[in-house]
């Protein structure tokens, strides 16, 4: 193996073996109304199931405090959040980072209606949808909710995975 390249494990579809230049992570932005659940739940899911092929932030249009509940549910999943910096898409808006990303993902259809012209570089094809469980007020949503929308999260992350990490073999 040539010096600066990493071996990663097979590819679930086709059972070949992967072979990436470190700087060739794959740079990823969670966008959410708020920063308070959704997209830190997303980038605490695709840096625990993605490993260290992706580089991956989370965002608000506007932030909230996060959900208390968050952190309890994840770790059901294995997975803890070790940096929950509360921050505004605006600050991914700089022209060399924006072109940066490889994927910005909005995780509800209102976020999906932002303007995401400063990333004009990363995909835009990519959307979870998540709508359904916005359907609570403040920092008080339910364990079970919040459950729920980890496991569904949880199918989507590991889809995008694969399909990313094809696009690489082919």
């Amino acid at each position: 193996m040539r010096k600066g390249l990493k071996l990663l494990p097979l590819c679930v579809r086709c059972d070949q073996r992967l072979v990436i230049p470190p700087s060739s992570m794959i740079k990823v932005l969670f966008v959410c109304p708020d920063n308070s659940l959704l997209s830190p739940a997303a980038k605490a899911m695709l840096t625990h199931i993605g490993g260290n092929e992706f580089v991956v932030e989370s965002a608000g249009i506007s932030t909230q405090p996060m959900h208390t509940v968050l952190a309890q549910v994840l770790l059901k999943f294995g997975i803890t959040i070790n940096d929950a910096q509360q921050q505004t898409i605006e600050v991914f808006k700089e022209p060399e980072t924006a072109k940066s990303f490889h994927y910005i993902i909005p995780l509800t259809q209102t976020v999906a209606e932002h303007d995401f012209s400063a990333f004009r570089y990363a995909a835009k094809n990519v959307k979870f949808q998540f709508d359904d469980f916005l359907n609570h007020t403040g920092n008080t949503v339910a364990e079970s909710t919040v459950q729920e929308f980890c496991t569904a999260l949880e199918l989507c992350i590991e889809d995008f995975v694969v399909d990313v990490l094809d696009k690489r073999l082919k």
